[in-house]
């Protein structure tokens, strides 16, 4: 039963989660085509890898069931897993299509844009953990959107971020070499707006009122010890585990 939020679209789900096999699997019916294929198979790939941004994120989250709102869901992967482990998952997708396939994995799903509007005040609960998997880079003003989640946040809870590094030593190759070209996915996707190296990712972050308590880093095939050694050189993705800070320095 759809329902709304001051104009924003409610997609009640009342199905179970889908088995493992079923997570991320395109279902007969499922408009997906282009962009949107690519976004599930990027998805399902990593989530299949140990070592790959998606998968940190699971592992920080720890294995106590709780009330997790996803932002920028997409189709519904990670909250397919996040539903698996016994989660009560609320997403918020931009995108009607990617959000209608979300909601088989989502006990509601929100189809919005976080940069405008006061979508996380006007939720009506609040969450012990709020994720946002591969989205600050793809917004204007991603600390704002985070300043702004912490309405919704219950005490003793977390936001975890994944964000990829402009700093890697693939795209300082390329500049090098004099190139700097946008492509369809990747660190120099075209729908990247922000782009962030370690420090700016943690400037970022603690402006908008947080606190990082714990960082780790996906990469490509590398030996870890290089990664551990200079991740602002090496790695593909911070996924940082934040708190609210108590302060926030950008309040004015």
């Amino acid at each position: 039963m759809d329902s709304q939020i001051e104009g924003h679209a409610i997609v009640q789900s009342a199905g179970r989660a889908k088995s493992r096999k079923q997570i991320g699997v395109a279902l007969p019916g499922d408009r997906i085509s282009g962009r949107e294929d690519y976004v599930v198979k990027y998805n399902q790939l990593s989530l299949a890898s140990p070592r790959s941004a998606h998968s940190l994120m699971l592992q920080m989250m720890g294995t106590k069931p709780g009330q997790i709102l996803d932002v920028g869901c997409s189709t519904g992967l990670m909250a397919g897993r996040l539903t698996e482990r016994g989660n009560s998952v609320v997403g918020i997708e931009m995108d009607p299509d990617r959000a209608r396939l979300a909601e088989r994995f989502c006990r509601r799903v929100i189809n919005a844009d976080v940069s405008s509007g006061n979508v996380f005040e006007q939720l009506g609960e609040a969450f012990d953990v709020i994720i946002f998997g591969d989205v600050l880079e793809h917004l204007l003003n991603p600390e704002d959107v985070l300043r702004r989640c912490k309405v919704c946040l219950k005490p003793g809870g977390f936001v975890i971020a994944s964000i990829p590094n402009i700093a890697n030593y693939r795209v300082r190759i390329g500049l090098l070499m004099g190139r700097f070209r946008y492509e369809d996915e990747g660190l120099l996707d075209r729908t990247h707006v922000r782009f962030f190296t370690q420090a700016t990712a943690l400037e970022m972050v603690s402006a908008a009122g947080f606190r990082v308590v714990e960082r780790r880093f996906s990469a490509y095939r590398l030996p870890r010890v290089l990664l551990e050694a200079l991740p602002g050189l090496f790695a593909v993705q911070f996924v940082l585990k934040a708190t609210p800070s108590g302060i926030d320095d950008c309040a004015a």
